[in-house]
């Protein structure tokens, strides 16, 4: 449990983790398991994993054209 709140607390301090912010599932993963590492966590990063800790909506945005797959930060 201890460690989810340390987990939580390095996310809220990124600096796309602001609310109505588009994230990209590619920069999810690389700092989901940043943070997975940093605590010792066994765990491969997945873009999904972001709904588990922060309240995050799916969602596919056009960006220079092309369709990207991310989450928008709902709130904490």
């Amino acid at each position: 449990m201890e460690k989810t709140r340390i987990l939580v607390y390095l996310l809220k301090h990124t600096t796309w983790c602001k609310v109505g912010n588009f994230v990209t599932s590619k920069v999810l993963k690389r700092d989901l398991q940043i943070a997975y590492d940093t605590l010792e966590i066994k765990k491969k990063a997945k873009a999904t994993d972001i709904t588990d800790y922060i309240n995050a909506e799916d969602l596919v945005k056009k960006i220079d054209g092309k369709p990207t797959r991310g989450y928008i930060i709902v709130n904490f």
